[in-house]
């Protein structure tokens, strides 16, 4: 998996951009089961305190992920931001994971034909086997 990440200087910058490319209708919500996007399509989710807007375009091996996480407005709209834009392949038919500090994972899932992406929150639990 290939990884390139870089910091958006302005935020305002960037959320004008994620709203030019989005459009205005997509809005937030709280994902607890997977939800299906076409090629260039917006999801925008709320995990934990960041708020995370992901599209996929069709790759030569899958797709192509963008993933932009910032921290998630107050109740009044304000101090959100996007800081961060990740960019990754999920090869077709294949999963990702990307896990976040408070505790949650994103599972990016490529379909087959690499025209659908689903995207659902995921909760980490500590694992540690029994020794023998």
């Amino acid at each position: 998996m290939t990884s390139k990440t870089s910091i958006f200087v302005s935020a305002t910058s960037a959320l004008a951009i994620a709203i030019a490319v989005f459009g205005a209708s997509a809005r937030a919500v709280d994902v607890p089961a997977t939800k299906v996007v076409g090629e260039a399509s917006a999801v925008t989710l709320n995990v934990g305190s960041k708020h995370m807007v992901s599209y996929f375009l069709t790759g030569n091996r899958g797709c192509d992920v963008t993933l932009m996480v910032g921290e998630k407005a107050n109740e009044d709209g304000e101090n959100g931001s996007i800081g961060t834009r990740t960019q990754f392949s999920v090869g077709s038919g294949r999963t990702a994971r990307v896990d976040t500090a408070e505790g949650k994972s994103l599972e990016f899932s490529c379909q087959n034909t690499a025209k659908f992406m689903g995207v659902r929150a995921l909760d980490l639990l500590a694992y540690e086997p029994a020794k023998r």
